[in-house]
């Protein structure tokens, strides 16, 4: 019987090493700038990404879903306004006169950017459209 119940914590103690090390690796993806839709600028079509003050290529984008983490251009975004479906995952912040909103869409691996403003009677709204691509990490 001893046998019997050494062998059981033997066993008990392998699995749990062989799956508490395991590593839950994030997914790392560059995303660049296809399109922006811009209410104040072009009358809403579709312009091309330009910048002089910053490049719009190359935006970070890590998620993990079993750690919950979702980060965007080195900002980790909450977990309480993060979203996540099999389709896509989303997050979005919202104040009396604006809101943002991104998602990432798993199937085709493109992201949105949504930034909405509200002023007196008025509102302007830019998305920004990105094609991502799964990079490996240093």
């Amino acid at each position: 019987m001893e046998y019997f119940l050494g062998m059981k914590k033997i066993l008990l103690i392998s699995v749990l090493l062989l799956t508490g090390c395991d590593q839950i690796n994030d997914t790392r993806l560059i995303c660049d700038c296809v399109f922006t839709n811009d209410t104040r600028e072009n009358n809403g079509y579709k312009a091309t990404c330009y910048s002089e003050r910053y490049d719009v290529n190359n935006n970070t984008l890590v998620i993990n879903e079993l750690k919950k983490k979702f980060v965007w251009n080195g900002v980790t975004l909450d977990e309480y306004g993060t979203s996540w479906s099999d389709d896509s995952i989303s997050w979005k912040s919202t104040t009396d006169s604006s809101y943002k909103w991104l998602r990432f869409y798993r199937i085709n691996l493109v992201f949105t950017e949504t930034d909405s403003w509200q002023n007196n009677n008025d509102s302007d709204t830019k998305i920004t459209t990105y094609a991502c691509k799964v990079v490996d990490g240093v």
